[in-house]
């Protein structure tokens, strides 16, 4: 057995991940349990032991059970991720295993169980060669394969070779890739497979067949895996993030067949596309994209006189029109550009001139809405645009293709369907044919969309057939009657009460803040998912605050935090020592009352004013960052001195029941008056547009 210095190893807070508990309850099993392994490394602060060790010792306490092969696989790479790197860098050694073992059989014996020592040192030459020989010198150097694998690795590499001979490698790869693929690189770097799909048919039904195709800010190679599976017989790809092209570029080549011979046809470089071009002079058959969104520092300022900016200068806030400009430069003439845009872009005012550009030249002949949540940012509107680059000569055209498929009752893939089947319409009709599908799709005229804003959102030109609007408010009517109809049992049974003692003992609990020294309650850094039992405090709905008991998604707590338009704080409290519920009840009356400007008195609720209770969630969704900053500190200070009473667990159950009973009110209480209010808006509209008409 190798020396224990050369084994994998863990910290505090990985074993608390593998555990699926919070750091401070890994603290008290060290000081609780004398058969806790023991460090073999790190320091006297940050000790870190024997993964094997540990996970033996979970299992024999019943804390985790024997984890599926995918899921040690996953969790090896989520140990090897550096804060400060880039969070695509372990995937690449993976895949690179993966591919040697699909282009050399034989190498299949090099991570099996053995000489730690020696896999590490034999098995990146291994790598580095076989790389050089599928993608030659420069897609190896992309790559930035280690000369000696970590312990962790080595162990990685071994269970990705058992997890390739079960399951097949081609499935390894896209399982891998398709579990990490949220959190491994920027948000949308992974497009889901329907969805590239579509654009990819898009691409190829608008004029781009089987030619070359490119994704200028190609992330994992998402797109154009699907180009290639439509039979595209060049592929080229850059991505600003060099481990997530080489993710690309490893991915495009497992997909390829074993015995193709080199070079291949594709190539994927590293660098920023809008200011370090790789490929200038490429003018491919059809461009696909999903470009960073939203982004103030695409180089404005020193791109200022570049060339690609045919339609008009891109304002700072419009870096998507800027990716729009570049995909039209890099395409044909004739050729297609189709991409995927945050919905903001067919309407904010700073864009317009370059919108009503695009359409008097013909450039921009489609734009689709999709539906909430069909890919990331999940809370966000989606757009398909859906371009070509004009043919010097030719008229432009009349109309614009506009399709609605966030707003009807199709949604998944039959929306997706949806946008195929009205473009395919659209495309093979002549520009004087009327083509439409009342609150679907319609071909607009390009004249009745060039008014002072030049809004392409869909929705505002496609009115709804009114069999549509009034069976979609009908079902948002039946929905609000069960809101309240749930409600009227709760208002006959919220928790009983009686006067307290006033002994001062709650006044002279401690804080939140002495909680988390003391290792009682831990506060998780920023931005990192809930786990079930943690509190959260929702900073933009009125410091409301729920307890996390399933996982994200499935929960009123995940929903809520999906939903909110500023961040979530977390408090993970230790099960040992404090209640859940307990603790949300302190912290949300402490939160509340303080924004209301008074002390934790009743009368402060009600006197200050129903407005003031709720100040954060007053501020627009886009708020400034200073001021969604300043409500999160000022949160987070708010919680931290909160104080808690010292009690028994069996005591903290009897205010954790009523506690979890206002929860539920409330919530119900504010879905019913939102739901409430849009059902106003909705019929009030329905009757003014003439989609809806009163009952006789």
């Amino acid at each position: 057995m190798p020396d224990q210095e050369h084994r994998a190893q863990v910290s505090a807070v990985e074993i608390a991940r593998l555990a699926g508990v919070g750091r401070a309850a890994v603290s008290n099993w060290r000081r609780r349990h004398a058969d806790f392994p023991r460090p073999v490394g790190g320091t006297e602060s940050s000790p870190a032991f024997s993964l094997a060790e540990v996970e033996g010792w979970l299992r024999s306490q019943g804390k985790i059970v024997e984890l599926p092969l995918r899921e040690r696989v996953r969790g090896r790479i989520e140990l090897l991720r550096d804060p400060a790197g880039s969070p695509a860098a372990p995937l690449v050694p993976a895949l690179a295993l993966l591919l040697l073992l699909q282009r050399d059989p034989a190498a299949r014996q090099l991570p099996a169980p053995g000489d730690d020592l020696r896999v590490a040192a034999e098995l990146p030459a291994a790598l580095q060669e076989q790389a050089v020989r599928t993608l030659g010198t420069e897609g190896a150097r992309l790559l930035r394969l280690p000369a000696l694998l970590g312990s962790t690795q080595v162990e990685l590499c071994r269970l990705l070779a058992e997890l390739a001979e079960e399951r097949g490698i081609a499935h390894t790869a896209s399982e891998l890739v398709g579990a990490l693929g949220e959190t491994a690189g920027r948000q949308g770097a992974n497009v889901p497979a329907p969805l590239a799909g579509l654009l990819a048919e898009l691409a190829r039904a608008a004029g781009g067949g089987t030619g070359a195709y490119l994704d200028p800010a190609c992330g994992n190679g998402a797109l154009l895996l699907e180009a290639a599976r439509r039979g595209a017989t060049a592929l080229h790809g850059q991505e600003a993030d060099q481990d997530l092209a080489a993710v690309a570029l490893l991915r495009l080549a497992l997909d390829a067949p074993a015995d193709r011979p080199v070079p291949l046809p594709f190539t994927v470089a590293a660098g920023d596309a809008l200011r370090a071009d790789a490929g200038p002079e490429l003018r491919a058959d059809a461009v696909l994209s999903r470009p960073p969104f939203n982004e103030r520092n695409w180089g404005a300022e020193e791109l200022g006189y570049d060339p690609r900016w045919e339609y008009g200068l891109p304002a700072r806030a419009e870096s998507e029109l800027a990716w729009v400009q570049h995909a039209l430069a890099r395409v044909r003439a004739g050729g297609p550009a189709v991409l995927l845009l945050p919905g903001a872009v067919a309407a904010r005012r700073s864009g317009r001139r370059i919108r009503a550009e695009l359409l008097r030249r013909g450039a921009l002949r489609a734009v689709a809405a999709l539906p909430v949540g069909i890919a990331a940012p999940y809370a966000a509107a989606l757009h398909i645009w859906v371009l070509r680059r004009p043919v010097p000569g030719e008229p432009p055209p009349v109309r614009v293709l506009l399709v609605d498929a966030g707003g009807g009752s199709a949604s998944g893939s039959g929306a997706l369907d949806g946008v195929l089947e009205a473009w395919t319409a659209f495309d093979g009709a002549a520009d004087a044919d009327p083509v439409e599908q009342p609150g679907r799709y319609r071909a607009v005229p390009i004249v009745d969309l060039l008014d002072d804003e030049t809004d392409l959102t869909p929705a505002r030109h496609l009115p709804q057939r009114p069999a549509d609007a009034h069976r979609t408010l009908t079902e948002a009517q039946q929905q609000l009657d069960g809101l309240l109809d749930a409600l009227t049992p709760l208002r006959g049974s919220l928790p009983g009460h009686r006067p307290g003692a006033d002994d001062g003992s709650h006044r002279a609990a401690p804080t939140i803040a002495e909680l988390i020294r003391a290792g009682a309650v831990e506060l998780p850094p920023e931005g990192e998912p809930p786990q079930p039992g943690d509190v959260v405090v929702l900073l933009g709905a009125g410091g409301r605050v729920d307890v996390q008991e399933e996982p994200v998604g499935e929960s009123a707590g995940g929903r809520a935090i999906a939903e909110a338009t500023a961040p979530a704080l977390l408090l993970r409290p230790d099960p040992t020592v404090l209640d859940p519920w307990f603790l949300a009840g302190f912290v949300e009356a402490t939160v509340r009352s303080e924004r209301a400007g008074g002390g934790t008195a009743v009368s402060s609720s009600f006197t200050a004013g129903a407005g003031s209770t709720t100040s954060s969630a007053a501020l627009p969704a886009g708020s400034s960052s200073t001021l969604s900053a300043a409500a999160s500190a000022a949160t987070r200070r708010d919680v931290r001195r909160t104080r808690v009473p010292r009690l028994p667990l069996a005591e903290q159950a009897s205010y954790a029941r009523p506690f979890r009973q206002l929860a539920v009110f409330r919530r119900n209480l504010l879905e019913a008056a939102d739901l409430g209010d849009r059902l106003t808006l909705g019929i009030l509209s329905g009757l003014v547009d003439g989609s809806l008409a009163p009952e006789q």
